[in-house]
């Protein structure tokens, strides 16, 4: 039906405006493969900071 589908449109629109507003809200079902490899490398230049000032510092072990 044809309502069916514009509530559908206006549901998903919401949704992405939404999430748009609030990223970190977004559950893990619902993120793409690029927003997850996005947050992986993110994570992993944390991780290299952070150790890289430990050796900076002398504070390795």
């Amino acid at each position: 039906m044809r309502i069916d589908g514009d509530v559908a449109d206006v549901i998903n629109n919401s949704k992405d405006d939404f999430y748009d507003k609030y990223e970190y809200l977004k559950l893990e079902c619902e993120k793409s493969w690029l927003e997850k490899a996005k947050e992986w490398i993110y994570s992993a230049c944390e991780w290299c900071k952070d150790l890289w000032n430990k050796i900076i510092d002398f504070d390795f072990f």
